[in-house]
């Protein structure tokens, strides 16, 4: 298979030493509220495969007439042959999910009604339901045992031409019944009792310990660009380009639908005249009644000379029509909107020939099906397609794309093209693209630059602190405007998310440094900031704690106190008695 797996030492010792609690009780301050609770493991069962890179031999084409004659050498290098991949740096979708009174209809009711009796004793809805999903989640995760460091070196396993295989890890499914009850306390004394409620918790996560977990790779999936290919329906009734992720060109005749062929298109079409990268005319055959459906995402190879080939942006319909009707037909060719495939390649003219080739990746094809209907078109649609086939910086977008596209705008397009599994983060080209300095465009959209700052911190979390410290001064001038504040408070809670030492540190530079010092206090107040003080509710590093202690020190938001009752009981006692101070100094009471 071409993996091989490395524990040491740290990891060895973990095993020996692992929990193996089954039930558990903590407690949540919340200002004058606390939560009383109890968890119970019900259930630990496997969950779905997790994907962490692929072994890509992608298929350049125009060399072999048929798959079957395919070798390697038609392949582009697969970019993985020797690296090192870090489950814990991994972000797994570790989620949570209330499942009510059954597994087949999760909902957040009970979360929205523990809300609801959270506000009648005066506190926030939203923060307090936080607050207790990381107590729930840090006490309960103690029955799964320490997490231990993994990493895994992959070589190249996939020797099959012309396809990419995947390696997965597998995940778990753990549920936890929570039984708590809400009571509001003053000077050490309950004053008044909140109902008693049930809640009903999956955790799906990567299995915590090495030797639970799994490496397993995928059957090779076969892309050839060679030839022409068209898939058969994958079921009886199928109608392709509806009910399946990937679409299918395919003759309707006679009320029958079915797969075409590369021969039928060329039949179809007596000729293509791509006229520049963004526009093609299609002069539509003569022949027997019939009617060709070919989907946005299809490209078109360049057979003459060294074109760009290009992929059509919208659905093309071919109607083909008896002689007799043939000749108004020539006066009303068709025209589609195309984008260029290749970025270093000539522009087309109308003297090059080319010819139909299915999407050379599902993926690729997914991004031309996103903006097929949209009316709104510009270079940065090209601008996503580039990062994805070519992975294009932005320095040489700027050269050739005119218009350009706005930092901003080649970020967001960047993010869209990875949600779209189109662009890996993971590819060594993807360095140069991912500029980490794109985070400080003005007005930038959240979840691009979450994404943006979570690849970075995955792949070097200390390098990444250090440049938001030597860097602080470039996030300042987007506080002219007021949507800097969500903004930053943002990339801060995406930080602190990883409960690694480097990336708390990285949300407090951003919450710190990265601010204007009249600014500071707003975003501290920001619902986001507040998520990154409660990671010292989770965290076993003291390393980490001190730093957000150091933080709330100095800012003192109105939820110093409630934090600081509730952090970590796996911390230091000196760090736990620093935050008792810092509560009590802040304006509330240590409670029993």
């Amino acid at each position: 298979m071409g993996l091989t797996r490395r524990i040491g030492i740290v990891a060895t010792l973990c095993l020996a030493t692992a929990g193996t609690a089954q039930t558990g009780t903590g407690i949540v301050h919340y200002g004058g509220a606390q939560v009383l609770f109890t968890w119970t493991l019900e259930s630990k069962t496997d969950g779905d495969r997790l994907p962490l890179y692929t072994c890509d031999n992608e298929c350049e084409g125009k060399k072999h007439a048929k798959h079957e004659a395919c070798d390697r050498s038609c392949d582009k290098k697969c970019p993985r042959e020797r690296s090192t991949h870090y489950l814990l740096s991994f972000n797994a979708p570790e989620t949570v999910v209330d499942l009510g009174e059954g597994e087949k209809a999760p909902s957040r009711s009970h979360l929205l009604t523990m809300g609801d009796d959270y506000s009648k004793f005066g506190m926030p809805r939203d923060a307090a339901i936080s607050a207790a999903l990381r107590a729930f989640k840090n006490k309960a995760r103690e029955s799964l045992g320490k997490p231990e460091d993994d990493d895994f070196v992959s070589k190249c396993w996939n020797q099959t031409p012309c396809s990419s295989s995947t390696a997965f890890v597998n995940s778990i499914k753990v549920v936890y019944r929570i039984d708590y009850e809400l009571v509001a306390v003053e000077n050490g004394q309950i004053t008044e009792r909140g109902p008693k409620r049930t809640l009903r918790w999956a955790l799906h996560t990567v299995p915590p310990l090495a030797k639970d977990r799994r490496i397993t790779t995928s059957e090779p999936a076969v892309s050839c660009a060679c030839e022409v290919v068209q898939k058969e329906p994958s079921e009886t009734g199928f109608l392709p380009g509806f009910l399946n992720e990937e679409e299918f060109a395919f003759i309707e005749e006679n009320g029958t639908k079915r797969p075409v062929t590369g021969q039928q298109l060329a039949a179809a079409v007596s000729d293509i005249s791509v006229q520049n990268m963004n526009r093609v005319v299609f002069t539509i055959g003569a022949g027997q009644p019939t009617k060709f459906f070919v989907p946005a995402g299809w490209e078109l190879e360049c057979t003459s000379g060294n074109g760009q080939d290009v992929q059509l942006q919208e659905d093309l319909w071919i109607t083909v029509m008896p002689w007799p009707q043939r000749v108004q037909a020539f006066l009303a060719p068709v025209t589609i909107r195309t984008l260029c495939l290749e970025i270093e390649e000539p522009e087309p003219t109308p003297a090059m020939k080319y010819r139909f080739r299915p999407p050379s990746t599902p993926a690729f094809a997914r991004l031309a099906r996103g903006v097929r209907g949209s009316s709104f078109r510009g270079p940065w649609d090209q601008a996503r397609l580039w990062v994805a086939t070519d992975y294009a910086t932005y320095a040489k977008m700027r050269q050739v794309l005119l218009p350009a596209p706005s930092r901003r705008t080649f970020l967001y397009e960047m993010y869209v093209a990875a949600k779209a599994l189109a662009f890996s983060p993971t590819d060594p080209r993807a360095d140069a693209v991912m500029e980490i300095s794109l985070l400080t465009e003005p007005k930038n959209d959240l979840a691009a630059g979450a994404w943006l700052l979570t690849q970075h911190l995955g792949k070097n979390a200390k390098r990444t602190a250090d440049w938001l410290r030597t860097n602080a001064a470039t996030f300042h001038p987007l506080f002219s405007d007021p949507s800097a504040v969500p903004y930053v408070s943002y990339l801060a809670k995406t930080a602190a998310a990883t409960e690694t030492d480097d990336g708390v540190l990285a949300a407090i530079r951003l919450l710190t440094d990265c601010i204007p010092a009249d600014k500071r206090a707003v975003v501290a107040a920001d619902g986001n900031s507040e998520q990154v003080a409660f990671t010292i509710m989770s965290t076993s590093s003291a390393t980490a704690a001190t730093v957000i202690l150091d933080w709330l020190e100095k800012t003192k938001p109105s939820y110093t106190s409630s934090v600081c009752l509730n952090v970590s009981p796996t911390l230091p006692e000196s760090v736990q008695a620093r935050a008792r101070a810092l509560a009590t100094s802040s304006g509330t009471k240590s409670q029993p």
